[in-house]
């Protein structure tokens, strides 16, 4: 399936070239790291939203995901918590890497120490909400009381474990999502997030195809993600998890 789908997408992008179409807007592929050269050889200019730096011939808009993420850990930590975990993913490594290092800069500058053991990252998972289901047997053996994870998908995975384990969300264990998401506000308890402007990516990437239509080199743009703090993060308690 995950084969197919990226196949498709190629298959779509191959076509829009061929029919001469003046510029093409991607939204976050997974294709730029396997087919670098596909891209950089486009004579089509190609404007991508949320994949910072995708190739040397193509434009993008998107969230600063490293600052975004280190939002998302100083909440955690105003809150109190200090045993913060990490759920990452293995398919998008960049932004990946980018919200992997807003939580590490967000630990260093709280003096916080930086345990391995809170970075959840299994290769052997690929579909987000199973690996945040997965995750929560080694961060609780770790000792978080709250955790970041890559995205929305992956929040709502682990969400789904700590109700199975009976682990009360947020009086044990905080989590805070990526994306806002449309079902993040009807998870049972709602989480707790950080918002992508998706309305404004798409109107920053159309001003972009329109610059190139007239001749002119946009600018690459990077914009601020926004704090949401429903009821999935809370203070610590000194209730033992089990």
């Amino acid at each position: 399936l995950w084969h197919r789908c990226r196949q498709q997408e190629l298959a779509a992008i191959k076509m829009l070239q061929k029919r001469r179409v003046d510029g093409i807007i991607v939204i976050a592929s997974h294709l730029f790291n396997q087919y670098p050269r596909f891209f950089d050889q486009s004579k089509v200019p190609i404007i991508v939203i949320n994949e910072q730096k995708p190739g040397n011939n193509m434009h993008f808009v998107a969230v600063d995901d490293g600052q975004a993420a280190r939002t998302a850990v100083e909440h955690l930590i105003a809150l109190g918590h200090q045993r913060i975990g990490y759920v990452g993913v293995t398919n998008r490594p960049k932004s990946n890497q980018f919200r992997l290092q807003g939580y590490l800069t967000a630990l260093e500058t709280a003096g916080l120490e930086l345990d391995p053991a809170l970075i959840f990252t299994s290769n052997a998972i690929a579909e987000h909400i199973k690996r945040g289901e997965s995750s929560l047997a080694s961060l609780l053996e770790a000792g978080a009381t709250a955790v970041f994870c890559y995205n929305d998908t992956t929040a709502i995975g682990l969400l789904a474990a700590c109700y199975r384990h009976g682990i009360s969300v947020p009086e044990q264990l905080s989590i805070i999502g990526f994306d806002d998401i449309d079902m993040a506000m009807y998870t049972i308890p709602p989480l707790s997030t950080i918002r992508q402007p998706r309305f404004e990516l798409g109107q920053r990437a159309m001003q972009m195809a329109i610059e190139l239509i007239d001749g002119h080199t946009p600018e690459n743009q990077i914009l601020t993600g926004e704090l949401v703090v429903r009821q999935t993060t809370a203070a610590p308690s000194h209730q033992p998890l089990a």
